[in-house]
């Protein structure tokens, strides 16, 4: 079972920043996010790129790094809000 609004899950984020975000003091005290409309997506002309193998001290494997071009994208940016000083309600 997990705490729901609207058929929206509702989860905790322990790194929410509780310093003011806005000129007028206020600071943001819950973000809601449609996760539905977010999508990764990668840049057009993004070419994956692999550095040169390394070997990771004190075993016999080794790693290499990928490195590629994408963002975050949404369909609709109405359905996500930011909620400031609600603790005044």
């Amino acid at each position: 079972m997990s705490l729901a609004f609207g058929n929206a899950a509702v989860v905790q984020d322990v790194f929410m920043p509780d310093a003011t975000v806005n000129g007028a003091g206020n600071a943001a005290t819950m973000y809601l996010i449609n996760f539905d409309g977010i999508k990764l997506v990668m840049h057009s002309s993004g070419d994956l790129v692999v550095s040169p193998f390394e070997y990771i001290p004190g075993t016999t494997a080794r790693s290499a790094q990928i490195y590629w071009k994408g963002q975050l994208i949404a369909d609709n940016l109405a359905s996500c809000a930011l909620l400031f000083n609600g603790e005044a309600f």
